[in-house]
């Protein structure tokens, strides 16, 4: 029985890996005279209101998010006030999605990796005072001599011993979870949103623009893989919501 909780673990991931269909997402302005210009690839939209123009792309898709970019210009003569927070996709039947907070999700993921951490350092404990307590019992019953353990005594050392081991992996599975998700990029590397740094660093977060300042970040949303059709709408505080079209497709795995 020893050890049997790994080959266990094992299985379980691969059938849950196996019971996600992969899906691949490209996402492109909805008409090409809407397309600006191009930037690496990418078409960028451009709409301009009272001296206040937006540039919106999609950037990418992760398994649980889209991800664009956007940039904010000022050519006013007044300072004006940007919160990502504000954007949203607007879907059909006047469903809407809104963008995710930066600064929520820097709150909620260094909450979390504090309570991963205190729960690692309870179930290394745990583990340590189980293996102690099932190695005095044996040596109890055994009068002192270990060499002369008898089998229930065994059973009980070796259930500690397995006990102590899965602590241990859980424990670094606690710690690598939390080393991907505090993992300092590169100069080069732009992280997941899964990585505490991409909203620290790349996300778009609440920004006052003085006249002749621009801002640039990522707008990062939940997926809708269930729509065709969507647009991005980008408020600036004092003006109407900038919109752009987009159209997405799905591309999934054959079985």
């Amino acid at each position: 029985m020893k050890h049997l909780y790994l080959p266990a673990l094992a299985i379980l991931l691969l059938l849950s890996a196996c019971g996600k269909p992969l899906q691949v997402v490209r996402i492109s302005p909805a008409a090409e005279q809407d397309i600006d210009r191009y930037r690496y690839g990418n078409p960028v939209q451009s709409l301009r209101q009272d001296e206040v123009t937006v540039e919106v792309s999609y950037y990418d898709a992760s398994d649980d998010y889209l991800v664009f970019d956007a940039e904010v210009i000022n050519e006013s003569t007044e300072d004006i006030l940007f919160d990502p927070v504000e954007a949203y996709l607007q879907l059909a039947a006047d469903a809407q999605i809104p963008a995710l907070d930066p600064e929520f999700q820097l709150l909620s993921m260094d909450l979390e990796s504090v309570s991963r951490q205190r729960s690692a350092r309870v179930m290394a404990w745990a583990g340590a005072a189980v293996l102690v307590a099932a190695s005095a019992y044996a040596i109890s019953k055994s009068g002192g001599s270990v060499a002369e353990v008898p089998t229930d005594a065994t059973l009980v050392a070796d259930l500690g011993i397995q006990v102590a081991d899965a602590m241990t992996f859980a424990v670094l599975q606690q710690n690598q979870n939390l080393l991907q998700r505090n993992y300092a990029p590169t100069e080069e590397e732009i992280p997941a949103p899964d990585n505490r740094y991409f909203w620290l660093d790349y996300s778009f977060r609440k920004t006052t623009l003085r006249p002749g300042e621009s801002a640039v970040g990522k707008l990062v949303f939940p997926r809708a893989d269930m729509e065709v059709n969507f647009q991005l709408a980008v408020p600036v505080i004092g003006r109407p919501p900038y919109t752009f079209n987009f159209t997405q497709r799905i591309f999934r795995d054959r079985p």
